[in-house]
């Protein structure tokens, strides 16, 4: 950040901009989303050559020499040194292990969203703790309906860290439906105000939510068990991302999978997913969930309806998905039910 002057009878003299880390100059990087998601894809497919294999010496010199060799084929002898050996220190914590699909998965998201600092040759580490405030920039991957510790309704919202020192780390928080409204209209490109219709960027459900892009500010004074966004901001590329993400869902250049139109059936009502966890499973690429509902025999209304999936941490839910919204819109008196579900 440049420094401030002022004048002292006809003299200039800087005052010291605040260090940087600090909630006033906090670290931030303009990130390109685009290039950390190719990369990381890049990444994915050089490591699946060691698939499986237990990582010793021998496996850790090749895997760092394959990372390195995706990044700095266009780059110096010299630059691309000083990026090999900062590689190779930020990976050290793998050492020993087995590498699977998801350490494949953490290790591409873990080098793609820290190449700013490894290109400087300074070395990374697994986030544990926080020590400056920075900007990160952050996606939403899933909405789920729940009731805060108050008991009020709401959505816990999902968020993945794309880039910066918590990176990859995802992290969930309760957002009031007030406060989905505002930060879709404030920050994440929704309007009311559009002179096309088929330019609808009205918010009306929190599942419109999910991934929209933005920029989040880690305190780390809260940071000390789990990531503290304090704040979030928009960027132009974000916003950028948003609004075609936003127009696509209006089925601006985009044809449904299930052949609908948005009156027929808008996206935030969609049992589609976007996640690409089974190869015979409909999906689609701007779906407002991340997994796609499973049609089954509901016991509470005697119906064929769509069930949540279950997942690893989670169990397959007795009820079905609408009985399951019913049992928590109905238990509770906020006012602000109204017209979400």
């Amino acid at each position: 950040m440049p420094g401030n002057f002022s004048s002292n009878r006809g003299n200039s003299r800087k005052i010291n901009s605040p260090a940087l880390g600090t909630r006033e100059n906090p670290i931030f990087y303009n990130y390109c989303i685009k290039k950390i998601i190719e990369l990381r894809k890049r990444l994915v497919f050089v490591l699946y050559n060691y698939l499986d294999k237990v990582i010793d010496q021998q496996v850790y010199n090749e895997i760092n020499n394959a990372i390195s060799g995706s990044l700095t084929y266009t780059r110096s002898s010299l630059i691309a040194h000083s990026l090999y050996d900062a590689i190779y220190q930020s990976l050290a914590h793998i050492h020993g292990k087995t590498l699977t699909k998801q350490l494949i998965t953490y290790i591409a998201e873990y080098i793609s969203g820290n190449l700013p600092v490894l290109n400087k040759g300074k070395k990374i580490v697994p986030w544990y703790i926080s020590k400056h405030y920075e900007w990160l920039p952050m996606q939403i991957i899933d909405v789920s309906l729940g009731k805060n510790k108050n008991g009020i309704l709401g959505v816990f919202v999902k968020q993945k860290i794309l880039g910066g020192s918590a990176c990859p780390n995802l992290i969930t928080t309760w957002w009031s439906f007030q406060k989905c409204k505002t930060i879709a209209n404030k920050f994440l490109g929704f309007s009311n105000k559009s002179s096309k219709p088929e330019y609808d960027y009205s918010y009306v459900n929190p599942h419109q939510l999910v991934s929209m892009r933005f920029y989040g500010l880690l305190n780390p004074e809260k940071s000390e068990k789990r990531v503290f966004i304090e704040e979030i901001k928009s960027g132009r590329a974000l916003l950028k991302w948003n609004r075609m993400v936003i127009e696509m869902r209006n089925r601006v250049k985009f044809k449904c999978p299930l052949k609908l139109t948005k009156e027929q059936l808008p996206c935030y009502k969609c049992h589609l997913g976007y996640a690409y966890e089974n190869p015979s499973e409909e999906r689609c690429p701007i779906a407002c969930r991340r997994l796609t509902l499973k049609k089954q025999h509901c016991p509470s209304c005697n119906q064929l309806s769509y069930f949540e999936p279950a997942t690893n941490r989670q169990q397959q839910e007795q009820v079905c998905y609408n009985c399951k919204i019913k049992a928590l819109t109905n238990s509770s008196s906020s006012e602000e039910n109204d017209n979400q579900y």
